[in-house]
């Protein structure tokens, strides 16, 4: 099921928490919005799911307008047929893991087969021999994976999750991600996920909407809003960033690389060479991340293959293709 935003805005008092928004989401699409706290991707994320209501625009479900300020038309959120799935995990404490995965067919009186679908969303997230235990008898993980079942419980077409994994550990988040992304593949769901976790949006969407101050900044595919990111806010947000001097550079552009970019072999004739001081060296198993120092005002990040001395200088080399030239100033 597609979702479309067209025009959509929300004040809250004298903030703009999203300002006027045009959005697609095709049908069974994973798409993550992106930002740092206060960007407004939450609200967005409520305004589809109609926790919120906008103070104009439209929002369609498929083919069901569910929210327009001009035709008068408001459905509420609990008949937009929508999954949705928390941080806090939302679970009942009294209520075993059965029921508290069967709440909402119970609160909707579509108790039909009503065992049967429990029973099946908990396999989905293999927790089926877990009906009879209490939240408090489960680990993070496992209440998180609850909060899944009970959201595709009512085999909605979408699924909206608002950062489901943050309250987590990182292997735990790991092991959940890839089942989350592998679920909803399975299912056919279209998903809305929000997160200020760009590893996690990396790897887990079929598109990014980075978001700052109630606006969409980018809206393209993860390789494209890593490779060549629009500005500088969304360069310096996702991954990290390296910004090299170049002759000819108009106002306001500025070039730019990735760590992994930076090599220490020459590959072509044309390549740019740096001679630079090596001031630090981690080792994070599969790679070395070198801080390096062309001059007082210029300090790369580079992921090498090897170890280099510190405090040694180097030459760096890098390909004039892998070079991104942002247009705009250095605050955007």
């Amino acid at each position: 099921m597609s979702i479309v935003i067209d025009g959509v805005r929300k004040t809250f008092g004298s903030v703009q928490a999203v300002r006027e928004t045009h959005l697609t989401v095709d049908s069974v699409e994973f798409i993550t919005l992106l930002g740092p706290s206060g960007c407004g991707k939450t609200t967005l994320l409520r305004l589809i799911a109609g926790l919120e209501l906008p103070d104009d625009g439209e929002i369609t479900l498929g083919d069901h307008l569910v929210y327009s300020n001009r035709k008068s038309i408001q459905i509420p959120a609990e008949e937009r047929g929508l999954g949705m799935v928390f941080q806090d995990f939302a679970l009942w404490p009294h209520l075993t893991v059965f029921e508290n995965v069967a709440f909402g067919l119970r609160a909707r009186k579509d108790t039909k087969r009503l065992k049967e679908r429990v029973l099946w969303a908990l396999d989905k997230v293999q927790l089926q021999g877990f009906v009879d235990r209490y939240p408090k008898q489960l680990s993070g993980g496992q209440q998180q994976r609850v909060s899944f079942a009970r959201a595709i419980v009512t085999e909605p077409k979408i699924i909206l999750l608002d950062e489901p994994l943050s309250a987590l550990d990182a292997v735990l988040r790991d092991g959940l991600r890839l089942m989350l992304r592998t679920l909803t593949n399975e299912l056919g769901l279209t998903a809305v996920y929000v997160t200020h976790d760009q590893h996690e949006a990396m790897s887990i969407s079929d598109r990014i909407v980075v978001m700052r101050d109630g606006v969409m900044l980018q809206n393209e595919n993860p390789e494209q809003v890593y490779n060549k990111p629009n500005s500088m806010f969304v360069a310096n947000f996702i991954g990290k960033s390296n910004f090299i001097p170049l002759n000819g550079l108009k106002e306001h552009e500025h070039a730019m690389v990735r760590p992994e970019q930076l090599k220490l072999k020459q590959d072509n004739d044309d390549d740019l060479a740096f001679d630079v001081l090596v001031t630090s060296v981690s080792y994070l198993g599969d790679r070395y991340e070198v801080i390096l120092e062309l001059d007082s005002d210029t300090v790369w990040t580079a992921y090498l293959p090897k170890r280099v001395e510190q405090e040694s200088t180097v030459t760096i080399y890098i390909s004039k293709d892998d070079i991104h030239v942002i247009q705009g100033g250095s605050d955007e």
